[in-house]
């Protein structure tokens, strides 16, 4: 059961990775287009807000694996 719950977390992590790039990409290709169908202002609020989504993802894995071998060191 326990390696089920891993295989399906790694799965969704992976999805939520691809997703994520492909959204990024996007952002970032029609922000550095010469003549994007927006303004470029809506694509960097975008990209920028995709980087701090990235941010805190990274920061809460940090926090969590920090935690976890705080508490076998214990």
């Amino acid at each position: 059961m326990i390696e089920k719950q891993r295989r399906q977390r790694r799965l969704h992590l992976t999805g939520i990775a691809y997703v994520w790039l492909i959204f990024m990409n996007s952002y970032i290709g029609r922000l550095t287009s010469k003549t994007p169908p927006e303004p470029e202002v809506i694509f960097a609020i975008t990209a920028g807000l995709g980087f701090l989504a990235l941010a805190l993802r990274v920061a809460a894995w940090v926090a969590r694996r920090r935690a976890r071998s705080q508490a076998v060191v214990r």
